[in-house]
Order: C-alpha cells, then structure tokens, then sequence
C-alpha cells in the first residue's frame, strides 16, 4: 500500500512538473544529419528581438515532437505582436568514444511557422571535425520547403 502511495505520489508530481511548460510547437522535430536529436532538452534558447530593439532571452526545452517555453510570462511575450525575430538556439551533446561533443546551433524562425500541423528542422554539420561549427539548415513543413544557409 505505501509503495502504490509513493508511485501515485511521483505520478502526480511529475504531470504537475510537466504541465508548467508553455507548448508553442507541436509536432516540431529536429533531424540532425538525418537522425532525430534527442539530446537537446536543458540547452534551448530563444533570442527575441522586440519591435523597439530590445533582445530578451527566454528559455525553454524541445523533446522530439515538442519545443517549448518554461514559464506563462515569456510564453505571453512570445505571442505578442511585439515581436520582430526570433531566433531559436540549443546545443547538441553527442557522445563518441566515451568523449562528449557539443554543437551549438542558431536558427532565424518565425512564429507562424510554428501554426502548422508538423515543422522539420534538418541540421546538416558541414565539418568533418567537432571543432568548427559550420550547418546549413532546411525547414519542411505542410505544402513548404526553405532550404538555408548558416
């Protein structure tokens, strides 16, 4: 009995936990060099430059199918109309031969983008090292593709 007790205890605290994250992209999936990122959760960023020139940096999370923002007030200013880019940012960790590489990523999206049924962002590494961070980039989403270049 105290061990169902304690499940239903940890259950509910996490569905609370989980529930406090602000959702602004539904089946949004990253590929990076065609394998899906899994390994971006604590590093996103979003880079908001407002319409009278400020940046403000929020943070936020992506599990494969879900980008989101951690909290209601930059949730509220991220659908604002007040926005004039955002550029959303994470880092990548990779592990090969017990060592960790880290990339980090920088992205120009727009909001309404994020409306869509479904958004892919590719990622495709153009160094042959991890020491250099050269990407491009391509979006596909319903009836759309836009390659890019970073």
């Amino acid at each position: 009995m105290k061990f169902a007790f304690i499940i239903l205890i940890v259950f509910y605290f996490n569905s609370f936990c989980y529930s406090q994250d602000f959702r602004i992209g539904r089946n949004f999936v990253i590929a990076i060099n065609n394998e899906l990122a899994v390994n971006i959760n604590g590093s996103v960023r979003f880079r908001i430059k407002e319409l009278n020139g400020k940046e403000k940096i929020m943070d936020g999370g992506y599990m494969p199918g879900e980008l989101y923002l951690s909290n209601k007030e930059d949730y509220l200013n991220f659908i604002s109309d007040s926005l004039s880019g955002i550029t959303l940012e994470f880092d990548n960790y990779v592990y090969k031969k017990n060592k960790m590489y880290i990339s980090n990523y920088s992205v120009n999206i727009s909001r309404y983008w994020l409306e869509y049924d479904y958004i892919i962002l590719y990622i495709y590494n153009r160094s042959k090292n991890n020491k250099t961070n050269k990407y491009s980039f391509a979006w596909s989403f319903p009836s759309y593709s836009i390659p890019s270049k970073n």
